[in-house]
């Protein structure tokens, strides 16, 4: 571990920068996992000039229909592969408190940089329990922490700032990833809570809205998003180009750069954030388009439906993204 378990806040804001950016899981025919690809994978997103950070096990990693043993796999190939050279936070949030405090400890002892715990995700749950829950694992490891709080149905607990405010008074409670999508709850909580510890939003038109009207309280990082998987080629830099829009503070240009990136953002990733969860296997489906290493998901997630896939080629090859895909003639 970079930082001692007292360091943990000085050190979250000094190295998390740019866009932290989650990972799928490959899978072969036989819906086990490819670790090679996996690998691959890694490396690619390493790679990409907008990363300064990985996410292992969130959603889009299907973390949902791996085994225990499955996911500490995965943290194991994935921090080997990195070797160091960028943070990574692994989410070992689970239902049972046994197994999140055995998995937070697995990250840490494999190096992980920070662990993010969700709310226990079945079940009666109360607000003094799931306080208790927090304060248990952070006692059990000395690795930094992180929070996901959000108002998607698929997560089934919001944590108020108010009960944030209780978690935090653990020190190694670092970060939070504040997914409430309400204007003005993200700006209450970053006012309360960021002077404390990293509040970043995951999408831009958050991010950024943060930034503008808080910003001695805003993140320098993108916590945990999907969009780099889509959004950025050497050639189409697109969130570099918003990065350096934001960091100028143009209004001009920010508004230029967001309006690229929501212009595939919004059939891959926005249409499903509406209706209250987000959508793995679209997702996956492109990152498959992009290049990287795919393969089926594993039920209860199906394939999308042609449209949906017609839909996000669409977006990407109207924006240069990936190169025009022309079907063979039937005369070919």
């Amino acid at each position: 571990m970079r930082y001692e378990r007292s360091e943990a806040r000085a050190w979250a804001r000094e190295s998390l920068h740019d866009y932290m950016v989650v990972l799928t899981t490959p899978f072969d025919e036989n819906l086990e996992i490819d670790e090679a690809g996996l690998r691959s994978n890694v490396n690619h997103l390493v790679a990409l000039e907008c990363v300064g950070s990985l996410y292992v096990g969130g959603i889009y990693q299907e973390a949902q229909s791996l085994t225990f043993a499955e996911q500490k796999r995965v943290i194991e190939i994935v921090l080997s592969e990195v070797a160091g050279r960028k943070p990574v936070m692994v989410n070992t949030g689970m239902t049972a408190i046994a197994e999140t405090v055995e998995l937070t400890q697995h990250a840490q002892e494999q190096g992980a940089d920070l662990a993010m715990i969700f709310p226990p995700l079945l079940g009666a749950r109360t607000r003094q329990g799931v306080i208790d829950y927090y304060r248990t694992v952070a006692r059990s490891v000395d690795m930094g922490l992180a929070l996901y709080n959000t108002t998607l149905k698929e997560n089934g607990f919001y944590i108020d700032v108010s009960m944030l405010e209780e978690i935090l008074n653990e020190e190694n409670y670092c970060a939070l990833k504040e997914a409430s999508f309400s204007p003005s709850t993200y700006l209450d909580t970053l006012q309360r809570l960021g002077k404390d510890i990293v509040v970043s939003c995951p999408v831009e038109e958050w991010w950024i809205y943060g930034r503008t009207m808080l910003p001695d309280y805003a993140a320098d990082v993108l916590l945990a998003t999907s969009r780099p998987l889509y959004l950025q080629t050497d050639k189409k830099p697109y969130l570099s180009n918003f990065l350096d829009a934001a960091r100028s503070g143009n209004s001009r240009d920010i508004a230029a750069a967001l309006q690229q990136v929501l212009k595939v953002a919004d059939p891959i990733h926005n249409s499903s954030l509406k209706t209250g969860s987000h959508n793995p296997a679209l997702t996956k489906a492109v990152t498959e388009m992009m290049g990287m290493v795919s393969g089926p998901v594993r039920p209860p997630l199906s394939w999308p439906e042609p449209a949906a896939l017609a839909e996000a080629r669409e977006a990407l090859e109207a924006a240069g993204l990936i190169d025009t895909y022309r079907a063979p003639s039937a005369t070919s």
